[in-house]
């Protein structure tokens, strides 16, 4: 075959994996809106697009054949039948866009009716996704095995080219990974990266129909023997290609085993790391290029001359690096350290790819091997038959990728836990390597190896490596409990007599000894309401928040909480410090994503409260976005609340101002509150109101802060209108140029990761000290319009607000004479000054 067409065939073929995973970017993005963003509907809409791409391998591998037949299998004809893959994915893929909207109103349906049947509204997830997918991801099954029969001429070569488009459609699929996580939603946002891969798929299939139409001879591909005859005879007379048994489980043990590890490997890196977009992009990017690099040498190798021994090695070799991964993990991170340091985020990112390849580079690398070196043992068998064999073993492989994933995230993580499930798998690729070499004489030389290999694998054993890492001198900690689950490993640990949620080794979930600081995020709204019947949470943490609703007389409470371990530890450990929370008829937990409950729900809440969050967490950004102010709006009475805490720890004023400013866009007016007077770790609440009310309208909040004042010489306790900041208006100088956070736009899903690490690196303050108070001088306008008709009592409490956080920050800097004299204007204006 000539080198320029082999070239032409192999971009075509690296472009289309780069939009295979644009693709698989956006549908996740989409999907995760439409049915949350748990890991069972991940795990759904996986297995939808990967049933789709097994399927239509299979099928179009087989149907390819015969019709190629009538057409003496030419290559125009193969060139033809690639473009109208492209042409047939790209519009199945605007189909998308026009199908999309009525499948939401369908699912928001049936959500209300099956959200207590989360097996079977499970279900309805996956036949949704089915629907919406399988058709572009079973065109896109197909351009394998057609390519197959384009790239290869000669029996012989057979193996070799086949490995060699895995190599380049691999390659670019990493591309796809690289452009998807970093870059392209970034700059332009998801729908025109979605478009650019449409856009790709187009022009793909116009070259190919191009190249096909006025290039390619019109040759009857595949000669076995000299006239197009004697080939016509040999394709009638063998229709199908009898495959032995080993190499058909060794391509679903390949898949089953990559995706199974990708989920296992992926939880082990959020113990450590930022787990933002850019991380998980990271991870994704990492696999793909190992996995291509283990597909070039495979290719190298199918040059050769055929081995079963050589493959059984590399089983062996992939178990043992398998096995190897926990020891290097947990040795590269100083036993589940944080990485990260002080660089900023290109730093960051580069620090984590070579953690990510250091440990499961070289195993990824030796797996991806194994399935494209499996085509060299069936070579001297497939015949003309190179779309069929390839479309088969590509089905079977998928198909068991999806088994891999799903058996990884809903049974391995619980039943045996992240080291013995990797563990396992590594113990199974040397079983695969002993039943490959059963089938052949093999010297007893190949035999040691096994054993050797064997006893390394039991040495690596990794069931003694801790889960969660405490430290019992230093920290007087003790692990109470951990879970592994689908969705996290969350772990409850006690610390000089005090209990703490933690999630993923790092992330706190909050615990007993701030019980007084969670609280106020229910005191304050619900006084502020004064007649809250309905209240919906955004999170459950400890439980701490949600139940102190329980100390008014509240109708429906619902929790909605996305990780159901978390829910399990606030049941079991924080009892006694969440008032009774899963007892109370009045209080449904639900194991959902909160905003996706939101939006699917017929329910009305007087107030819906939204838990701390980290900004830079992927997904989190969603939580942020117009569309899910505005919808959560909708589900507001008319005199509601939608109460969002913001840790201004963890935040600038980037994303503080980009969050404000989009809930201006959803709300009528919004209001900022202090959650507390802390210098260091402050939190504030972004109120978005459904009516224009003003706050002389709220009659019991009034009286019950009137009654304070009057009080304050003797009980000195800050009254609860003292946290008030100000109503924000876009006119605001820090608001004027700030973006609006969107689920097309997502900045802050993109930002607030870069923010983390310029934090980190120094160049960046968080949003907290004289930063924040600068913002509260800015929004604590003379002519704020929420505080028409106040007493004058009330006005000068609310100012004193402003100067006893201010005596705080300066005591917090050592500045003892702003101290003082902060400290004194907040005494004048609470009238306990001289």
């Amino acid at each position: 075959m000539p080198i320029f067409r082999l070239s032409f065939l192999f971009i075509l073929f690296f472009l289309s994996g780069v939009a295979g995973l644009l693709y698989q970017v956006m549908w996740m993005k989409e999907l995760s809106l439409l049915f949350g963003s748990s890991t069972q509907s991940a795990a759904v809409t996986t297995a939808a697009f990967f049933l789709g791409l097994g399927f239509g391998a299979h099928f179009i591998g087989q149907w390819v054949k015969s019709r190629a037949l009538k057409s003496e299998g030419s290559s125009r004809f193969y060139l033809s039948f690639y473009a109208g893959l492209e042409i047939a994915i790209a519009a199945s893929a605007l189909l998308y866009f026009l199908i999309y909207p009525a499948f939401n109103s369908i699912y928001t349906n049936l959500f209300e009716y099956l959200q207590l049947q989360p097996e079977l509204l499970l279900l309805v997830k996956l036949i949704l996704a089915i629907f919406l997918l399988s058709i572009p991801a079973f065109f896109m099954g197909g351009t394998l095995p057609v390519m197959a029969e384009l790239v290869v001429d000669v029996q012989s070569k057979f193996a070799g080219r086949v490995a060699g488009i895995y190599f380049i459609n691999t390659l670019g699929a990493c591309a796809g990974a690289i452009a998807g996580g970093f870059w392209l939603p970034r700059v332009f946002g998801f729908d025109v990266t979605y478009i650019i891969a449409i856009a790709i798929s187009v022009s793909l299939a116009l070259l190919a129909f191009g190249y096909g139409r006025y290039s390619a001879p019109n040759d009857n591909l595949n000669p076995k023997s000299g006239s197009k005859a004697k080939q016509k005879q040999i394709t009638k007379t063998k229709h199908s290609v009898k495959m032995p048994r080993v190499v058909l489980l060794i391509a679903a043990w390949s898949g089953f085993a990559s995706l199974a590890l990708q989920v296992l490997w992926t939880r082990l890196f959020a113990q450590v790391l930022q787990n933002s977009t850019y991380t998980y992009s990271a991870i994704l990017a990492v696999f793909l290029f190992a996995l291509t690099l283990g597909a070039l040498i495979a290719q190298r190798f199918a040059q050769k001359k055929q081995s079963e021994g050589f493959l059984a090695t590399i089983l062996l070799l992939s178990g043992l690096l398998v096995a190897l991964t926990p020891s290097l993990y947990m040795s590269l991170t100083n036993d589940m350290t944080y990485i990260g340091g002080k660089v900023e985020l290109a730093g960051y990112i580069f620090e984590v790819v070579g953690l990510i390849a250091a440990v499961i580079g070289p195993a990824v690398l030796a797996m991806g091997i194994c399935l494209p070196y499996l085509y060299k043992l069936i070579e001297s068998d497939v015949g003309d038959h190179y779309a069929q064999v390839v479309g088969r073993i590509n089905s079977i492989n998928t198909l068991a990728a999806i088994v891999g994933s799903l058996l990884a995230g809903f049974v391995l993580f619980s039943w045996l836990g992240t080291w013995h499930a990797i563990y396992s798998i590594a113990l199974c690729y040397m079983l695969a390597a002993v039943l490959l070499m059963s089938k052949q004489t093999l010297s007893s030389r190949n035999w040691g190896l096994v054993g050797a290999t064997a006893v390394l694998i039991i040495l690596l054993n990794p069931g003694k490596l801790p889960v969660v890492p405490v430290d019992p001198i230093k920290k007087k900690e003790r692990l109470l409990e951990v879970w592994e689950g689908s969705a996290g490993t969350v772990a409850v640990v006690e610390r000089d007599g005090n209990l703490k949620t933690k999630l993923n080794n790092w992330y706190a979930l909050g615990g007993s000894s701030a019980k007084q600081l969670e609280a106020i995020q229910t005191h304050l709204p619900v006084n502020l309401h004064g007649q809250a019947n309905s209240v919906f949470y955004l999170g459950l943490g400890t439980g701490i928040t949600s139940g102190t609703i329980l100390n008014y007389p509240t109708q429906k409470v619902v929790v909605a909480e996305l990780i159901s371990e978390v829910i399990a530890a606030s049941e079991r450990y924080f009892k006694e410090y969440n008032n009774g929370l899963f007892e109370d008829e009045r209080v449904k937990v639900v194991n959902e994503d909160g905003r996706h409950y939101l939006k699917a729900t017929n329910e009305t809440f007087d107030l819906i409260i939204a838990d701390l969050f980290i900004p830079w967490r992927s997904g989190v950004g969603g939580l942020y976005a117009l569309e899910h102010y505005q919808a959560a709006r909708q589900k507001l009475t008319d005199s509601g609340y939608y109460v969002q805490w913001l840790p201004m720890y963890q935040m600038s004023e980037a994303e503080f101002s980009v969050i404000a400013k989009t809930m201006l866009q959803a709300f009528p007016m919004v209001t900022a509150w202090r959650g507390d007077f802390f210098a260091s770790k402050p939190v504030v609440a972004l109120i978005g109101h459904q009516s224009s009310s003003l706050l002389k309208d709220q009659t019991l909040f009034r009286q019950t802060n009137l009654r304070a004042l009057q009080n304050y010489k003797q009980r000195a306790q800050v009254p609860l209108l003292s946290h008030y900041i100000g109503q924000l208006n876009e006119e605001l100088p820090f608001l004027r140029d700030a973006a609006i956070n969107t689920d097309n736009n997502s900045v802050i899903e993109y930002q607030a990761p870069a923010s983390h690490r310029a934090e980190k690196n120094g160049r960046l303050e968080w949003l907290t000290g004289a930063s924040l108070l600068e913002v509260m001088r800015q929004i604590r306008g003379p002519e704020d319009a929420y505080l028409e008709d106040l007493t004058e009592l009330e006005i000068r409490a609310i100012f004193a607000g402003y100067f006893l956080h201010a005596a705080q920050i300066a005591r917090e800097l050592g500045d003892e004479r702003s101290q003082k004299s902060a400290r004194a204007q907040f005494d004048k204006l609470m009238g306990t000054g001289r």
